[in-house]
């Protein structure tokens, strides 16, 4: 297997055109490629090794997080007919769910429904409780009408009462917008409990993401010590 690697010597021996850019290319065997790192081996194999270990045995101490989920059910009631005539009515409030469904999306990842949640269970929300619980909350729209969201925080406990507080605090919002339109929108949880999980670190990934980023390196390091530290 050969490498094509540039030259920025003459040789006007080639083509006219690569005699005038002053390029010619030389071929590198394989084994003159792998050569540096043959001769270096040991730092080659020590720093990733030693890298992916330290991951994975700081990863062993890193603290327990916990889940709590649930799923949301949008549902919109439409207004009644009147008289006889045959309406739409059911139609646009099955569509209008579909599109709320986005807004309760957006809502529970909002920072003003966070930060009233939190006011729910404490007392006062600081800057960095807002900051904690705008990275612990996520919600994705999984069907037209159902919303999952997930709290992840140091307790059980707590991740189940800010779940819980953002529900109440999407359906304040929620009654409070009913008020401004027609029909009624509802929310609700698909479920009565709460699902919950502890989140274990992912001690193997981490070794290996760790390991990776030792070969990197001391690829890095291998390279600039044979062709640009010897060249000089």
């Amino acid at each position: 297997m050969r490498f094509w690697m540039p030259s920025w010597e003459n040789d006007y021996s080639h083509h006219p055109a690569e005699g005038i850019c002053g390029k010619i290319y030389l071929t590198m065997e394989l084994k003159d490629f792998l050569a540096p790192f043959c001769k270096r081996w040991k730092p080659v194999l020590l720093v990733p090794f030693t890298l992916g270990v330290l991951a994975y045995i700081c990863s062993s101490y890193l603290p327990l997080k916990y889940q709590a989920s649930a799923t949301i059910y949008v549902q919109r009631t439409p207004e009644q007919s009147q008289g006889e005539f045959f309406t739409y009515e059911g139609y646009y409030a099955y569509k209008a769910a579909q599109e709320y469904a986005d807004t309760i999306t957006g809502f529970l990842e909002s920072p003003d429904i966070i930060r009233q949640a939190g006011l729910i269970v404490w007392e006062s929300v600081s800057e960095d409780r807002q900051r904690q619980l705008q990275n612990s909350v996520s919600a994705t729209k999984v069907a037209p009408q159902l919303v999952q969201v997930v709290v992840t925080f140091g307790s059980t406990d707590e991740a189940k009462q800010i779940l819980t507080a953002l529900v109440q605090a999407v359906d304040t919002s929620t009654k409070s917008l009913n008020q401004l339109g027609g029909g009624e929108t509802k929310i609700g949880l698909l479920t009565e409990g709460l699902l919950t999980e502890t989140v274990r670190p992912r001690r193997l990934l981490n070794a290996l993401v760790a390991a990776g980023a030792g070969i990197i390196i001391v690829c890095v390091w291998v390279w600039l010590r044979e062709y640009v530290i010897s060249a000089n």
